[in-house]
């Protein structure tokens, strides 16, 4: 597990006496339910329920008592309690907005249960289709990962007390340049990092990116409900990294017929759905 910056901020969220259910913000495919099932091994207790899965959407949306409900996700997962912190985590949330508004329910009466909810496109949901109980809940981004990790992961961790030490750094400056330049090709989605580790191959990539970038569309189909704007989020998905890093113009973007009202509104909600990172140009006075 090379996700070590992650699960220290999550470690911070454990031991917070200010702790309130946990939502997890990221990309689809940047490790969260990996990231938290790893996590989920620090805690004497940890139920894990997908929402995708019918059977477990029901249970959450059962009439129960709170308690009830919490012996019941016990049960499920054939567990007893044991004395200690219980972990649970509802991943794909947005599935069923019940399940959501129960947040507010765990925060308010049993805050001793540690809450983490994680899902795709959850950054549309809190503006579009449903509403976090707000003031009972926090976030957290779950990024790609750092350079720092990409080391971690290619067993190079070693080389990071020399990016702390810049009076030193010469000593290994070739070989963090020529690490950097990796980084930056094969970029920080978990799984791509894990194979180009195994392998150092990065034309082996191509299927992996591809696997990545079917799984945004995907999603695109599901939540992005106004033909236009999906439309308009299709394109940018299969033709905008070809203007990664560049300057653009949005009226007729990658040689399209959209406007540029369009694909700004498609370009805001990817960057809500933390798949692109948009950068304005500055002026001086």
């Amino acid at each position: 597990m090379f996700r070590r910056e992650a699960l220290r901020n999550l470690a911070v969220w454990k031991n917070s006496a200010w702790r309130k259910p946990l939502i997890l913000r990221g990309p689809r495919q940047a490790g969260k339910t990996t990231l938290v099932n790893e996590f989920g091994k620090s805690y004497e207790n940890y139920l894990y329920y997908n929402l995708e899965k019918v059977e477990d959407r029901m249970i959450f949306e059962m009439s129960l008592p709170l308690g009830d409900l919490i012996s019941l996700l016990y049960a499920r997962r054939g567990q007893v309690r044991k004395p200690g912190k219980t972990l649970l985590f509802v991943d794909e949330i947005q599935q069923s907005p019940h399940t959501i508004n129960l947040l507010r329910y765990f925060y308010e009466e049993h805050p001793d249960l540690h809450v983490i909810a994680a899902g795709s496109l959850l950054e549309n949901l809190v503006d579009v289709q449903v509403s976090f109980p707000v003031g009972r809940v926090e976030y957290m981004a779950i990024r790609p990962c750092s350079f720092k990790e990409f080391l971690t992961a290619l067993d190079k961790e070693h080389l990071m007390e020399f990016i702390h030490r810049p009076q030193t750094a010469y000593v290994c400056h070739a070989e963090l340049s020529s690490l950097f330049n990796q980084y930056t090709l094969v970029g920080g989605m978990p799984e791509i990092v894990q194979q180009y580790a195994l392998h150092h191959d990065l034309l082996a990539l191509d299927k992996g990116y591809e696997a990545l970038l079917q799984s945004y569309r995907d999603d695109t189909e599901k939540y992005v409900k106004q033909n236009k704007l999906g439309e308009v989020v299709r394109f940018i998905l299969a033709a905008g990294w070809n203007h990664a890093g560049e300057t653009v113009t949005l009226g007729g973007f990658g040689a399209s017929n959209y406007k540029a009202r369009e694909v700004a509104e498609a370009f805001r909600l990817l960057e809500k759905a933390m798949l692109v990172e948009l950068v304005y140009p500055t002026t001086t006075a």
